[in-house]
């Protein structure tokens, strides 16, 4: 990258993202291909108790959720716009019979095999417990074996995402209540599955209660530190939000104290924030790249880095900085500027986190991560991409940081569907760009 004709540096943060991408896919010429959301969606057991913690009813989640399914709602729409071939909408939890939301038509096939400008809408229904999670105030949010099965209703998902599998019929559900993937199959990947890109969302009033509640658990921050307005609660609201994560935090300090991050998802998270962690899991392990969205997605990726640091943090990026008054907090855990709490990361399954080296420069020349993507007079070409890629990797020990801040907070994965293009022109800079060696000598 410091090769390029252009000065070092010059395109920001776009300069480790094409990093990143090249790294994740062991080339110097990274393409971002198929894009995929995957919304979930469930209810929270703490609305039923403290209805006032939303400025919305429990009741209008269903709602929510058959309108991403009918390809109405701004994360949909926003799909269509930015070039996402599959919407995945899981119900892990809704307080509703949701089987009646059906998805639109799948776009026509062209003739040269590629589909029409739109996005194909699947339906998943996989529900957990029904009613959604339990009030977090009497004790755990979930059972260790309903945290377990969300997250691996996420990691399915990202299974139909990284195939390209909608289902069958109308774009309809490939995954069924209590069931696995109905077309997953023990067959190979695609041949394109590296260049594929995950985006998570969820749908769910009274989650970003769950999220404040977890933030707090897992980076050890006061409730007033992470509580926000949400759905635009009015001063009574927040401080009765603020009452009832304090109250959460207290009625399960004994699992908190020594269950990890898995354990602080069970007791205070909720089963779209387990199914979001689990996905970001799965495609750690793929090593796919998988892009959070704002305050809650980024929570339930903080777990998942939590529970998995070094490869959540290679594959992991952070859309944007929501507006949600603990979206800075969140975003400094998830980048490692702030340490996690000291019960979190006595536990963590992958061995202390990373250390973060700050940017160097020597003599004007970058000589951080994507230094050697320049290559050197004595390296060959294959010489240089191994050495471009091994820096890529080595500088990947924490997720991306955030690139957009644009007063989001409407929650569905719509920050993350905005990040496409970006990372779609990371990908082709690097890819594309003519160096500056190759420019003089034209």
């Amino acid at each position: 990258m410091a090769g390029k004709a252009k000065p070092v540096g010059s395109l920001g943060v776009m300069e480790a993202m094409a990093c990143r991408l090249a790294a994740l896919q062991g080339t110097l010429e990274p393409r971002i291909g198929r894009a995929s959301l995957l919304v979930f969606g469930a209810d929270h057991g703490i609305t039923a108790a403290r209805p006032q913690i939303s400025a919305f009813p429990r009741a209008v989640s269903a709602p929510v959720f058959r309108a991403v399914a009918r390809g109405q709602a701004a994360s949909a729409v926003l799909c269509a716009a930015n070039g996402v071939s599959l919407l995945v909408a899981v119900d892990v939890g809704l307080d509703a019979d949701v089987t009646d939301a059906c998805p639109p038509p799948p776009p026509p096939v062209l003739t040269a095999g590629r589909e029409a400008d739109s996005t194909r809408i699947s339906v998943v229904h996989r529900k957990i417990r029904p009613g959604g999670s339990r009030n977090m105030l009497e004790g755990p949010a979930m059972t260790e074996q309903e945290v377990a099965d969300a997250m691996a209703a996420g990691s399915d998902a990202v299974q139909m995402a990284v195939r390209g599998t909608a289902g069958p019929g109308a774009g309809g559900g490939a995954l069924a209540d209590g069931g696995g993937p109905a077309d997953r199959g023990p067959g190979p990947l695609p041949d394109d599955w590296r260049q594929c890109v995950v985006c998570i969302g969820e749908v769910g009033i009274g989650n970003t209660t769950a999220a404040a509640a977890l933030v707090a658990a897992l980076s050890g921050a006061a409730p007033e530190d992470v509580c926000g307005r949400g759905t635009g609660v009015d001063d009574t609201g927040l401080a009765a939000k603020r009452e009832a994560v304090s109250a959460a935090l207290a009625a399960n300090a004994e699992l908190l104290r020594g269950g990890g991050a898995l354990g602080a998802l069970r007791a205070v998270g909720g089963l779209e924030l387990a199914a979001m962690a689990g996905a970001v899991v799965a495609c750690a392990e793929l090593g796919v790249p998988v892009v959070a969205d704002g305050f809650i997605s980024g929570a339930a990726a903080l777990a998942a880095l939590a529970h998995q640091p070094g490869p959540v943090g290679r594959c992991l990026f952070l859309s944007h900085r929501s507006a949600e008054r603990g979206a800075a907090l969140l975003l400094a855990a998830l980048t490692g500027a702030v340490p996690l709490a000291p019960h979190i990361r006595d536990c963590q399954a992958a061995g202390p986190q990373p250390e973060r080296p700050p940017p160097q420069r020597d003599g004007g020349r970058e000589s951080g991560p994507c230094a050697a993507a320049a290559g050197s007079p004595d390296q060959g070409p294959a010489e240089t991409e191994a050495a471009g890629v091994a820096a890529g990797a080595a500088a990947a020990a924490w997720p991306s940081p955030a690139v957009l801040d644009m007063g989001l907070r409407l929650g569905e994965g719509t920050g993350a569907v905005l990040v496409l293009p970006l990372l779609r022109s990371a990908a082709a800079i690097l890819g594309r760009m003519a160096s500056l060696e190759e420019v003089l000598a034209a």
